[in-house]
Order: structure tokens, then C-alpha cells, then sequence
């Protein structure tokens, strides 16, 4: 398969649009994409002079503004890593952000069939901090977010867990690194409002959270698998066997500190749901069985309760 590198499409974006307008200011100067093209040209050769790296960090801090778009491009196309730092910004934030930029971003491909793993490879050669894993066939969510945990937990100080689907809030990231940084070991990401679910979904969820309560079941209320965990929390987690994976249900048995960040849930970007209705149930399932011993009962010598407890 042809490889086309991200710098190859904005070439060829740049050359097709030479005289038409890209980028403005508000009320201001229009660039058009050649203007744009010898800017981020005059930065490359800037950059070369004072002897950037490939991979070195570029911090940006402007009020918002067509420049600013353009010393994105150049520092993203010279190799080098983009750190924007809006002007609205506190010091304090901009020293954090500055301090914490070494992160990666690791993807699990679940066994996938469409081309999710030639992008993933893309990605990475084109920035190393991008890297991928690969499971050799569909494995479930649950799994295939264990795998991606326990491939991490000794790279890393933390890690952050979310879905590809863009529906959680990538600014509550901050929150998150903010209460790591004081203290807590586990911060669960929490829907401040369902508005974004059908009637269904909202109903069954709320439900399902209060019926695992009910049961005697430790999970933290609205809350699906978008949380970060420290490493020591994930070498805690290793030692867990649990067949039935239900993870919101495990981490918090774990113990150490912990709190949670609230956020806005988006609609899904783009896609479908592979989670249908049976999914769905089963998963609830998995859950209520797994972390409730309410459902266990002698009735004639015959125990009700699921097999995964007993070996």
C-alpha cells in the first residue's frame, strides 16, 4: 500500500489552492495558502537556525489568530511538537502544560477489519509519540482496554483511558493531571448530563448504575472507563484475575485516593455504535454478577450465582 505522509498532503493541499483564501483573522487580513506556504517556509529555516529537533517541543503562546495557525503548521510539518498555550491561560497552566508534554498515545486495534491499523503505523512513523497495539483478533472492549492498561503500566506515571469515538471531553484531561499531581492515584471521568442519549439509553443507564448499587455493588455513578490511574494502581491492578471483565466494577476495589472530573459528553464524531442491545445486556450482566453477592442463594442445594466465582 502507498504511504503518504501528512506533510505530502498539505504539499499538494498548498500547490492546489495556491491563490485562494485559507486562513483569517477576524475582521482582518486574509491569508491565502501561498502566504501561508512562504510563512511556515521562512519558520522552517528559523527553526533549522537555532537547531530544532525532530521531536522537540514547540510552545505557542498567541492570542488566537491566523499566525497562530501558521506556526501550528510549520512547528507539526518541521517534526517537531506543537504545545499551544492560549493567551487566556494562567502561568500556572502554562508551566503544568509545559512540564507534561512527554505524554503518548497508545491505540488498541480490537481485531479490527477496516484499515484502523495502517493508520495506526502511519501515525507512528510519523510521530513516534503516537504508537499502537494490535490484538490477533476481536477481543471486546472491556479486553482490549486491558490489554492497552497492562501494556502501559510500565512505561508510564499514569495513564488516561478513553474511547476512539470522540465523545468524551479531551479538555478534562487537565482536571485529571491537576489531581493526580495532588495526590490521587484514581480520577474517574463523570457525565455531568446525559442530554446527548435517546430516552432509552438514559433511562436503562441510570437505572443499571443504581440497580448495581442496590445490589451492593462499589461503582461510581455515571461514570464508564474515561479515568486516569497511576502506575502503582495498574501494578495493583495486574494481580486481579477476574474472568468477567467489568472494569468500572474492579477499580475501585483497589483502593487509594481517589476523585472525579466532570465533563460534557459530545455526540459520537463519526461511525457506529458496535455495542447493540445484547452487547449491552450482557455487559450489565457481567457487572451485576460479577460484584453482588445478593444474586446468591440456596434454594434445595442448588446455588444461583455465575460461574466465573467458581474454580
Amino acid at each position: 500500500m502507498e504511504f503518504t505522509s501528512v506533510n505530502k498532503v498539505f504539499e499538494e493541499a498548498f500547490k492546489k489552492n495556491w491563490e485562494r483564501p485559507a486562513i483569517s483573522n477576524y475582521q482582518g487580513v486574509t491569508l491565502k495558502f501561498g502566504d501561508v506556504a512562504r510563512r511556515m517556509e521562512k519558520l522552517h529555516i528559523m527553526f533549522e537556525e537555532c537547531g530544532l529537533q525532530r521531536g522537540d517541543k514547540v510552545a505557542l503562546c498567541s492570542r488566537n489568530q491566523a499566525n497562530w495557525a501558521v506556526a501550528f503548521l510549520a512547528t507539526m510539518t518541521y517534526g517537531a511538537v506543537p504545545v499551544p498555550l492560549l493567551h487566556e491561560f494562567k502561568s500556572s497552566n502554562i508551566h503544568h502544560l509545559v512540564n507534561h508534554s512527554e505524554a503518548k498515545i497508545l491505540f488498541v486495534d480490537d481485531g479490527s477489519t477496516d484499515k484502523t491499523w495502517d493508520l495506526i503505523r502511519r501515525l507512528h512513523k510519523w510521530n513516534p509519540m503516537f504508537s499502537g497495539l494490535s490484538l490477533s483478533r476481536n477481543r471486546g472492549h472491556q479486553n482490549a482496554l486491558l490489554a492497552g492498561l497492562m501494556t502501559a503500566k510500565d512505561r508510564c506515571d499514569c495513564t488516561i483511558s478513553m474511547d476512539a469515538d470522540l465523545q468524551d471531553d479531551i479538555n478534562a484531561i487537565d482536571g485529571m493531571v491537576d489531581q493526580y499531581l495532588e495526590g490521587c492515584d484514581i480520577v474517574y471521568g463523570v457525565r455531568s448530563a446525559r442530554d446527548t442519549d435517546t430516552f432509552f439509553k438514559r433511562f436503562t443507564a441510570e437505572g443499571f448504575y443504581k440497580f448495581m448499587e442496590l445490589m451492593g455493588a462499589e461503582v461510581v455513578f455515571n461514570h464508564a472507563d474515561y479515568r486516569q490511574v497511576s502506575a502503582r494502581v495498574l501494578l495493583e491492578f495486574a494481580d486481579f484475575r477476574e474472568v468477567n471483565l467489568f472494569l468500572r466494577g474492579i477499580v475501585p476495589q483497589i483502593g487509594y485516593k481517589w476523585t472525579t472530573v466532570t465533563y460534557e459528553r459530545a455526540e459520537r464524531f463519526a461511525g457506529e455504535s458496535k455495542y447493540p442491545l445484547k452487547k449491552m445486556l450482557a455487559f450489565a450482566a457481567d457487572g451485576i454478577t460479577s460484584f453482588s453477592v445478593k444474586f446468591v442463594h440456596k434454594d434445595n442445594h442448588r446455588c444461583i450465582a455465575h460461574p466465573a466465582h467458581f474454580h
